[in-house]
């Protein structure tokens, strides 16, 4: 399969979400409703392969639910690209659990490194961006570096999909598709 029928997710780690993930809390089902949306979109306009990085947050929440549509588009397929063997080592039992289990699904894992270096964050995402021609994304109020790295990553991008995006990309080539929850 080609870069025209793979997308990758980017966003948020859990301490940075703008709800608690919790059943009761609205913000984190109109979040999931709207993430649905967006994904079953993407399978619709023929996308077969999504990369997640695997990291508390959006990178689970957005594995999840991909999982979950497998039923309705049998032919898509979820791969983590792991920045390092332990990423999950320090996390709580909640999101480690979650981890795990989304890591028993997906239909590849592949992990860049034995261990953490400063930069794997990055290459992981670089990893997945290139192999991908849609970002499905959680990303608001960026700024400085993280603004700058995200641009970069996005502009060879053909399209991108922001969850309540408040961000400007200035690659006139980029499709930005603007899906605010």
């Amino acid at each position: 399969m080609g870069l025209e029928e793979t997308a990758c997710f980017s966003g948020y780690r859990a301490e940075k979400l703008p709800f608690s993930v919790s059943d009761e809390n609205q913000g984190y089902q109109e979040f999931l409703c709207r993430l649905s949306s967006v994904i079953r979109e993407s399978a619709e306009e023929g996308y077969r392969i999504f990369y997640t990085g695997g990291c508390t947050g959006f990178d689970i929440l957005a594995g999840e639910m991909l999982l979950g549509m497998k039923e309705e588009f049998p032919e898509i397929q979820l791969i983590a690209v792991l920045p390092f063997e332990e990423q999950a080592n320090t996390w709580g039992e909640f999101w480690r659990e979650k981890y795990f289990t989304l890591l028993e699904h997906c239909d590849d894992v592949i992990t860049l490194q034995p261990r953490y270096t400063p930069g794997c964050y990055q290459r992981r995402n670089r990893y997945m961006v290139d192999r991908s021609s849609l970002l499905i994304c959680r990303k608001a109020g960026l700024r400085g570096e993280n603004r700058l790295i995200f641009i970069e990553f996005t502009q060879s991008l053909p399209n991108v999909f922001a969850l309540r995006q408040t961000f400007f990309v200035k690659n006139p080539h980029l499709i930005l598709k603007s899906m605010c929850i």
